[in-house]
């Protein structure tokens, strides 16, 4: 009898060891649950955080693009830049007229390789004998080669280059490239209004050309 008793108890303390152990092991799985849970949710606080940050650092990005596009554009628009964009017109439309009085019979393509031609010309013409229109013409390559500089910057976007300057640097493009690639090699600047150059043909061949 006294071994029945012991044996039993023996099995009571086994049965008791192997619940506490069980019970040990559903504790740690729920505190690793619980851990995980804390870490996940941490995790994600964290991400909403950031994505909270980059709305508003993308808020403040959009913000200052259109700002700056916009004192960009007030410049163009001013008086002075008027002034060098009725002259580029104003020898664009000498040209034109002594192409159609001479060589009226070529066609559109003849007509705008030789209106590249004739501007060059009078372009160095000007250089040489009247620098102030000479000057106030070629302002507008500056003003498009810092429009390129800032759109690779990421400044402004392609898109609103295309909206609000395509319709100007376009023909302007047809008019000077012939000369500015003279003076690149005469000069020896090969960067000289290069990213003008650049942004003038991407414009010019992309989309249906505007006429000179």
């Amino acid at each position: 009898m006294d071994k029945l008793v012991a044996v039993i108890d023996s099995l009571r303390a086994s049965i008791d060891v192997l619940s506490k152990h069980e019970l040990g092991e559903r504790l740690s799985w729920w505190a690793q649950i619980i851990i995980a849970i804390g870490g996940l949710a941490t995790l994600l606080f964290t991400v909403y955080q950031i994505r909270l940050i980059a709305i508003e650092s993308m808020k403040r990005t959009r913000h200052d693009k259109a700002t700056f596009l916009y004192n960009l554009d007030t410049m163009f628009e001013n008086e002075s830049f008027t002034r060098n964009r009725v002259a580029f017109v104003s020898l664009r439309s000498e040209v034109e007229a002594s192409i159609q009085s001479t060589q009226a019979y070529l066609d559109h393509d003849s007509k705008t390789e030789q209106f590249a031609l004739k501007y060059c010309e009078s372009l160095q013409d000007l250089k040489d004998t009247d620098i102030e229109r000479y000057t106030q013409i070629m302002k507008l390559a500056g003003f498009f080669e810092a429009v390129q500089v800032f759109t690779i910057k990421g400044q402004i976007e392609k898109e609103d280059v295309l909206n609000l300057y395509r319709a100007a640097i376009v023909p302007y493009y047809i008019a000077t490239y012939k000369h500015i690639q003279k003076r690149q090699t005469d000069e020896r600047m090969p960067d000289l209004y290069e990213n003008f150059l650049a942004l003038g043909k991407d414009l010019h061949e992309k989309k249906e050309p505007i006429q000179a």
